[in-house]
């Protein structure tokens, strides 16, 4: 599937834009190569832009002010974060119920074959991916990145009469 896709982009694009790209190894910039235990699946470095945005002022302090004033940064915006989540109403992050309910949708497209036991065969168009509720496992490997269940374990779970809202990770 990556050789497809690179394959692809070739022909949308340069061929340039390939070899530009295999500069670097794609474990370092492919989502195939991520990790799952961190359930995140960022790749780009935007976070540490911002914490350096933020932390501008406090950089050029010596470094018992600067971390000073970073701690009390920090700890303002964990009371601001409290007071945010003090609003939500379940469990469920609203960027993550953005990406749950997206999911939901997509699901519907995907049809669920059983094999009588936990794991689970999904068509999804022309792919087919395999699902295995007890170990939160599915091909497409999106569930495992995110800790968000993917329209194929969203279908199972639809399959089996239960909520895909409780088996959103917590982290």
């Amino acid at each position: 599937m990556f050789r497809e896709e690179m394959q692809a982009m070739s022909r949308i694009g340069k061929k340039e834009i390939t070899e530009d790209m295999l500069i670097n190894s794609p474990t370092s910039w492919c989502r195939a190569y991520l990790k799952t235990h961190s359930k995140c699946d960022i790749i780009k470095n935007n976070m540490c832009e911002t914490f350096n945005s933020w932390i501008l002022a406090a950089r050029h302090k010596s470094i018992i002010t600067m971390l000073e004033d970073i701690r009390h940064q920090l700890m303002n915006r964990h009371v601001d974060m409290i007071k945010f989540a003090e609003t939500w109403i379940s469990d469920v992050t609203p960027m993550a119920r953005t990406i749950l309910e997206d999911n939901k949708e997509y699901s519907n497209r995907c049809r669920v074959l059983w094999n009588g036991v936990n794991g689970f065969e999904i068509e999804d168009e022309v792919y087919t991916f395999v699902v295995h509720l007890d170990k939160k496992y599915c091909d497409c490997r999106s569930w495992m990145l995110r800790g968000i269940s993917c329209p194929h374990a969203i279908c199972t779970y639809y399959y089996l009469n239960e909520d895909p809202d409780q088996h959103v990770e917590h982290w």
